[in-house]
């Protein structure tokens, strides 16, 4: 499950990841027009994770997804309001 936190004064999207495996890797990906970023993450002793999204981005339309292999979790965001 990911969960949008507010938006950041600099056009970020906060958001967070729960409902995976403590202490494991999770790859996060972006998308949008145009526009894709994958990286490595790893969660918590208790399955979660966070992170921000869009000041770096052209404002748009995104999707986000997380897996760990076994669970996958997206999420649509809009930058730049």
């Amino acid at each position: 499950m990911i969960l949008p936190r507010p938006s950041a004064a600099n056009r970020d999207v906060s958001w967070n990841g729960y409902g995976f495996a403590p202490a494991s890797p999770v790859t996060v990906t972006v998308t949008g027009e145009g526009y894709r970023l994958t990286y490595a993450s790893k969660t918590d002793g208790f399955g979660a994770l966070a992170g921000t999204f869009g000041s770096t981005a052209p404002a748009g339309r995104y999707r986000l997804a997380l897996t760990d292999g076994q669970r996958t979790a997206g999420l649509d965001l809009q930058t730049g309001r």
